[in-house]
Parts: C-alpha cells; structure tokens; sequence
C-alpha cells in the first residue's frame, strides 16, 4: 500500500506537469491568435458599456481580456473597447441627468450638440494633422 507521501507527490508532479502544459499551450495559442475586430472593438465597446451601466466591476478585468485578445495587434487597441463603454456610460449619465434638469428640446439639442462639436473637432484635427480621414 502506498504511503500518503508518494501519493501526495505523485498527485503533485501530475498537476504541475498539466498546469506547465496549459501554460506552454495558452502562451501557443496568444502569439498565434486571430484578430477579430469588430467583435474586440464594436462587441466589447457595448459589453463595458452594459458592464459599466449595470454597476458590475468585476466584468471589466474579463473584459479586457477579451479585448486584448480579440483587438488588432495594436499596441493600445484594447484600450479602446474599454473606454469606448466609459465614454458610452458618461454620456448616457450625462444625458439622463440633462433631460432630468431641462426642458425636453434643450437638453436634446445640448446633449446631440456636444455630440456634433466631437465630431467636428475630431475632422478638424485630422485635416490640421494632414491625415486623411478612412
């Protein structure tokens, strides 16, 4: 009969030979993972923002990692998704607390103008930078 010592190590080399094995496959597979952009950008971007609306933190660590792998191999492109849904929380707060402070047709027309001077300071730094717009 064997003892619980042999057992106990038997049982430990097993485990640290499979751990080791996932290891070198996760690490295979990372370098090795296909870029899906519109699922690690536009998907992402929504799944923080309900994440975010929800008031669930304990998503935003999964997500990023869904985000680092699914993103194009930029260096900062996984950040994006993940700010996109902090933007996308922000203006939503920002346009509920708007409708809630001022009458209906004001608080529409500041909360799409603030939209509009996005978007034209965006082209304007684009056409002052010499990059053409995609």
């Amino acid at each position: 009969m064997a003892s619980y010592a042999s057992v106990a190590s038997e049982v430990g080399g097993r485990l640290r030979n499979g751990i080791c094995a996932s290891v070198v496959r996760i690490r295979r597979q990372a370098v090795h993972r296909t870029p899906r952009p519109w699922l690690g950008l536009i998907g992402l971007g929504l799944a923080a923002s309900a994440a975010l609306l929800i008031n669930d933190p304990f998503l935003m660590p999964a997500l990023a990692v869904c985000a680092w792998w699914w993103s194009p191999r930029v260096w900062f492109a996984w950040l994006m998704p993940l700010g996109a849904g902090a933007l996308t929380v922000t203006w939503a707060t920002v346009g509920a607390g708007l409708i809630a402070i001022l009458p209906l047709p004001t608080a529409g027309l500041l909360w799409i103008s603030t939209a509009a001077v996005i978007a034209l300071t965006g082209t304007a730094l684009r056409i002052l930078l010499h990059e053409r717009p995609r």
